[in-house]
């Protein structure tokens, strides 16, 4: 998680920069070199949950900018972000082969869906010739309907291994083996892990009260942004993404572990 984290700051002082100086230069090599780190770590599987939330940042902030008719940003942002998380999933899968690095596959998958949001990209900044851009209702419809046609095409390409390598992100994560290993399946437990109390007690849950207030912080930030059009949208929608995205999981786990009493 660490490693991770580390990434994150070194990409985003990569992305910060306008133009190329030592700061980027140096953000864009930390970043490159701490990604195969949190793609393997001390579980020998490796953990997808921080491919995701990259992934799911290079497809759905574009998303926001055409949405908004912000043409300018998308353009920025696709040229500093493709290519660099290109780079370190390319990274990842080479070092696969060393086995540090254990989720070859889905490193595999992302890359190909990286490359069918570049096409996606591609749409939204030269289309208007064939398709129409008028609005913001037009253009998000543009994008609805093309992410249905690419679901379906992929689909069609892995057939039922999609939907594998879309559930590795809940069953192959560090959060997943930490909470398969709780013995007290239960909300109970949740309750006592985010608080401040002493364990064994039931619990305040003060530390994640706190999370709520930082959730809507970071929201309202967000909101703000792209509201305004501005290019740092990434900046809150990444730990935005991380806290929505880990929190259900931690759920989801929770309600696996009580279906399946085995696990516990």
């Amino acid at each position: 998680m660490m490693f991770f984290l580390f990434a994150i700051y070194f990409l985003l002082l990569y992305l910060d920069e306008e133009h190329w100086n030592w700061k980027k230069v140096l953000g864009l090599v930390f970043f490159i070199t701490l990604s195969p780190l949190y793609m393997g770590g001390v579980w020998a599987g490796g953990s997808s949950l921080g491919i995701m939330i990259l992934l799911a940042t290079g497809v759905i902030v574009p998303v926001i900018f055409f949405t908004i008719g912000d043409t300018s940003n998308l353009k920025r942002f696709v040229v500093e972000y493709y290519p660099t998380f290109g780079l370190s999933l390319v990274t990842g899968i080479l070092l696969a082969r060393s086995g540090f690095v254990g989720i070859r596959n889905f490193l595999v998958f992302s890359f190909e869906v990286l490359i069918a949001s570049t096409v996606l990209v591609l749409i939204m900044l030269y289309g208007e010739r064939f398709l129409n851009f008028s609005d913001w209702i037009h253009r998000l419809g543009t994008v609805i309907a093309i992410g249905i046609a690419g679901f379906l095409a992929f689909y069609a390409y892995f057939g039922k291994a999609l939907f594998n390598f879309l559930r590795a992100a809940t069953q192959s994560t560090p959060l997943y083996q930490t909470v398969a290993e709780l013995q007290t399946p239960s909300w109970r437990e949740v309750i006592a892990t985010f608080s401040l109390k002493p364990k064994g007690s039931n619990g305040d849950s003060i530390i994640f009260i706190l999370s709520i207030i930082g959730l809507a912080i970071l929201g309202w930030k967000f909101y703000l942004e792209v509201k305004e059009k501005r290019y740092e949208t990434y900046k809150h929608f990444i730990p935005l993404f991380h806290y929505l995205g880990t929190i259900y999981l931690f759920k989801q786990q929770f309600a696996s572990l009580s279906r399946h009493p085995w696990r516990q």
